[in-house]
């Protein structure tokens, strides 16, 4: 008699209330902790709310029932409606109601605040204001449910299991667990909050409509349960084992929000019209106990957004490799067609390279051009930042390096070469040009902020004695390839070297001043600081890029 109403009960009890200040709460702490990405770590405490009560109803269950009682505190499935003498006192007791049900979040907020860390409240009239209307807000929303909503998705859920029509059933069950989910606040909020986080590799609507799908199927598999009578038990632990193989599979900053996804969606709108349609089916076929059969379409409705928003992280994630493997695909190309002529060309057949690719319009994507001057960490901030927004990245430095390995030549000597050569620079502009028809990409590249102009362009700077430093260390460690320097005076050499031939380069061939920062809307300087701050600092200016 205990199980539906257990699983039921992981649900309930994250609602539009509790969901944003636990979310809240999350996110804050891991935001203040070092080393603590509030992507990662700051969502999932929603999902520890929902599955404790589980835990702990089931153990109510087990005492209640197995020590020969016959559970009689729970025998009595019932929807009371406090009755009264007039309307008004019945709006003024859903008025006390949505006190009763804000003040202990109140409570506990200023006891913390007052009485724990001791901090004046600022702006005590604007915060007390904040929460006067947290609790209009809850009334009101509260009466329109009850006047509106709840009455006709009680009685469309009657009436369709009355009519015995299955297709008609699954479709309203479907329909009502996506609607209903769409519209239900606190999904918003959080969603809203993630793609905040994430500096929108997360997509919003697109997170809102894989847990509104998850919902819509749940409630329908559950719909299908109560018709065929099935037990709950082998539902929900199979569910569950999917969950877990995914979560091996999933990237690792969408588990938490899967997991959470599982408590927002069942909260003030979705749960009442639920458990409706749940104790609707079960009183009107035969043989079924409300008790038993009644619930448990909550648990489903908590259970597959999980499964959905796993599914969107693997999916996002094996769309990125794929774009990934075209552009590696495209970066051999290069190779191979750039090698074939200069290895034809130093035995002397000579083919002709002077066709010059003119830059046109690009429309503005999200798109994030890096450049900079040699050691400044234009390669590794280009892979940081990739991976946190979840962006593709490719980088024409790396291409470079590759090539010149492939042709059995230093960097130096290569960089020479097509000073006098322009097919190599022709071919890596078309390939950036290519990628810049894409989005969500990360471009290393000196030219990509030409090529692609309506792009977020950055530009990192660095004392020239530090650069020398760091690229020496990362060619004694094997992180460079294709460049050989035994003291860090052969690399400052080798450096001011590289540095001068790409300037006379570039300006011959397109007129352009590679040192000239006024094109950037974004200037940094690295010397003091690590890669990771970087690409945090680039993603802080990107956003704001991204509102205007």
């Amino acid at each position: 008699e205990i199980v539906g109403l257990a699983y039921d009960s992981g649900g309930i009890t994250t609602s539009t209330v509790t969901v944003p200040l636990i979310a809240a709460l999350g996110i804050g702490l891991s935001s203040s902790l070092k080393e603590r990405n509030p992507l990662i770590d700051g969502f999932g405490l929603i999902a520890f709310a929902s599955i404790m009560p589980m835990i702990f109803v089931q153990g109510y269950g087990i005492i209640a029932y197995g020590s020969g009682g016959d559970g009689s505190a729970t025998t009595a499935v019932e929807s009371t409606v406090a009755a009264s003498s007039s309307a008004w006192w019945a709006y003024v007791e859903t008025l006390l109601a949505s006190i009763r049900d804000v003040t202990p979040v109140i409570v506990v907020i200023l006891v913390f605040y007052l009485a724990v860390l001791r901090e004046r409240i600022v702006d005590f009239g604007k915060r007390a204001a904040g929460f006067g209307l947290v609790i209009l807000g809850l009334y009101l929303f509260v009466i329109g449910l009850e006047l509106g909503l709840f009455p006709i998705g009680e009685s469309l859920a009657m009436e369709l299991a009355a009519s015995g029509n299955l297709l008609l059933i699954y479709s309203f069950a479907f329909a009502m667990g996506f609607a209903t989910t769409i519209a239900e606040p606190a999904l918003t909020a959080i969603a809203g909050k993630a793609a905040e986080i994430s500096e929108g590799s997360i997509n919003s609507a697109l997170l809102r409509g894989f847990v509104a799908f998850g919902v819509g199927v749940g409630i329908l598999l559950g719909a299908y349960r109560i018709i065929h009578g099935d037990s709950i038990v082998y539902y929900i632990l199979s569910g569950y084992v999917v969950v877990i193989i995914m979560t091996f599979f999933a990237p690792r900053t969408i588990i938490p929000i899967a997991y959470d996804s599982g408590g927002v969606t069942t909260s003030t709108i979705t749960v009442p019209i639920v458990a409706a349609l749940g104790l609707g089916l079960a009183m009107s076929i035969p043989g079924r106990d409300p008790l038993i059969d009644g619930f448990g379409l909550i648990a489903f409705a908590s259970l597959f957004p999980m499964i959905a928003v796993l599914g969107y992280g693997i999916s996002k994630r094996e769309a990125i490799r794929i774009h990934e493997r075209r552009i590696l695909r495209m970066e051999n190309l290069v190779i191979s067609k750039v090698g074939q002529h200069i290895s034809a060309d130093l035995d002397g057949d000579g083919i002709d390279d002077t066709t010059y690719i003119n830059s046109l319009p690009i429309k503005k994507r999200n798109i994030i051009t890096i450049t900079g001057e040699s050691g400044s960490g234009v390669s590794t901030v280009t892979a940081r930042l990739a991976e946190a927004l979840g962006y593709r990245k490719f980088s024409a430095g790396g291409l470079f390096r590759s090539l010149a390995l492939q042709l059995d030549m230093s960097v130096e000597k290569l960089n020479k070469y097509t000073k006098s050569h322009q097919i190599v620079d022709q071919e890596i502009d078309a390939l950036l040009r290519r990628l810049g028809e894409g989005n969500e990409i990360v471009l290393d590249s000196r030219l990509g902020y030409h090529w692609i102009h309506n792009s977020f362009k950055v530009y990192l700077t660095i004392d020239p004695n530090i650069a020398a430093r760091r690229i020496h260390e990362d060619i004694m460690q094997g992180r460079r390839r294709a460049e050989v320097a035994v003291t860090i005076l052969e690399t400052t050499t080798s450096i001011e070297d590289q540095n001068e031939s790409a300037r006379e380069r570039y300006f011959r061939t397109y007129g352009i001043d590679i040192t000239n920062t006024s094109p950037f809307d974004l200037v940094i300087n690295t010397d003091k600081i690590t890669a990771a701050e970087v690409a945090a600092l680039i993603r802080q200016h990107y956003r704001e890029y991204q509102q205007k």
